[in-house]
């Protein structure tokens, strides 16, 4: 019998009001493998990404992480349970510098590391915390950057550090909204790079993406989500070339 997927949804829906926003949706995402969420603005993506990563409670359908049904949990629960997510706008703190950004999220494993540094005693929890900054930095380039304030970095870089501080929570389940934003095309390059080696260390790592060529280049399974409802899923060679999906993305085919 095949593994559950890392994360997936059943009959998912999302309404504001009377408005449908997510209809019904089923999902998968295996670790190892890197699946991909495109479709037209409007199209529902990033409200279906809140209702995986526990942002947004869902009114129907449920969610199963590691094939545990895991239906309202809060983000933070699933984020230290090992579901980690970026955002499209930037969430880094402006003030503190790059490694604590990372530091902050890596304590956030534990509330116990939290409290003993709030007033002031060691815990071994913070040591570990520390080491796992020093690995994420050293892993994304970023050692150089460390100790410079997150709100004098440009855009591109600061959607590196936002992917940071989501591995500094040791996730096996990765959500990443938009997260080649801003990115040029050396550090596209580099951002591929490194999805792939997290594919390899068997996270499960899923987008949201509007930039098909990195999708073409990265991804294993695509879905392709319009007005709420997933229309179709498979590998991006066998859905990218359909007129379907391409009149949905450009407004007729290519």
């Amino acid at each position: 019998m095949s593994a559950s997927p890392a994360l997936e949804a059943h009959a998912l829906c999302k309404r504001y009001n009377d408005v449908v926003i997510v209809d019904h949706v089923d999902f998968a995402a295996e670790a190892g493998r890197i699946t991909v969420i495109i479709g037209p603005n409007g199209a529902g993506k990033t409200t279906l990404f809140n209702c995986l990563s526990g942002v947004e409670t869902i009114d129907a359908g449920n969610v199963r992480h590691r094939g545990d049904d895991v239906t309202g949990w809060s983000s933070d629960a699933l984020s230290r349970r090992g579901l980690a997510r970026t955002f499209q706008r930037s969430s880094v703190f402006p003030t503190l510098t790059v490694a604590d950004n990372l530091c902050v999220c890596a304590e956030n494993r534990t509330r116990r590391g939290i409290m003993r540094g709030v007033i002031g005693l060691s815990d071994p929890a913070s040591r570990s915390s520390r080491q796992t900054v020093r690995r994420v930095l050293a892993e994304l380039g970023l050692t150089a950057l460390a100790d410079v304030p997150a709100g004098r970095l440009p855009t591109g870089t600061l959607r590196i550090v936002e992917v940071g501080r989501a591995l500094c929570a040791n996730p096996d389940t990765l959500l990443l909204d938009e997260p080649a934003s801003g990115l040029d095309d050396a550090e596209t390059e580099k951002f591929h790079q490194l999805l792939h080696r997290l594919a390899g260390r068997d996270l499960a790592v899923v987008m949201v993406e509007h930039d098909l060529e990195l999708v073409v280049d990265t991804a294993d399974v695509v879905y392709v989500m319009a007005e709420g409802r997933i229309v179709v899923s498979g590998p991006p060679s066998e859905v990218l070339i359909r007129a379907d999906v391409q009149t949905r993305l450009f407004g007729r085919p290519t």
